[in-house]
């Protein structure tokens, strides 16, 4: 029984050294491609721009360390609004990208899944994930208080 926990330990352990990253996006369609592959995981977005932005590269420092924070339990993702304005049908789906209003990124949401009825065996769940805009102290420690505010579970699993 005890080598059977130990093996599950180092499982998991390896599992969420790859699970680490902040994957970029630069079209609409894979923020909701990825919505939709992932509707049992709580995802966080940043929109952002990857030059030309002060606030930003602070801001995307400050993602890096929180998807090392919540390796293998938070999906994170980065939208980079340089990219995406270049798509014209995209500039009306994400409105926050507009070089005018540069001076409000970078923009965070985290996308909650409904844990009510979560069934994570379910990989094709239809559920929708619910948008919470984040509004707080952008620093890994506050992100991560937000994250265990929307994720019951999250306590337990970072004790592991």
């Amino acid at each position: 029984m005890q080598k059977q926990s130990i093996l599950s330990l180092i499982f998991f352990l390896l599992l969420i050294q790859f699970n680490a990253e902040v994957t970029k996006i630069t079209i609409f369609s894979d923020v909701v491609k990825n919505l939709k592959q992932n509707p049992n995981s709580l995802i966080t977005l940043m929109v952002t721009r990857l030059k030309e932005c002060d606030r930003c590269k602070i801001g995307n420092e400050v993602l890096h360390q929180y998807a090392e924070l919540t390796d293998g339990i938070v999906l994170t993702y980065l939208l980079d609004c340089e990219k995406i304005w270049e798509v014209e049908q995209d500039r009306v789906r994400i409105p926050a990208c507009d070089p005018i209003r540069r001076q409000e990124l970078p923009n965070l949401t985290f996308f909650q899944p409904d844990y009510s009825e979560l069934d994570i065996y379910n990989k094709k769940n239809k559920k929708i994930h619910k948008d919470i805009p984040y509004q707080g102290v952008f620093s890994p420690d506050a992100l991560i208080q937000r994250t265990k505010e929307l994720i019951p579970f999250f306590q337990k699993m970072s004790l592991i």
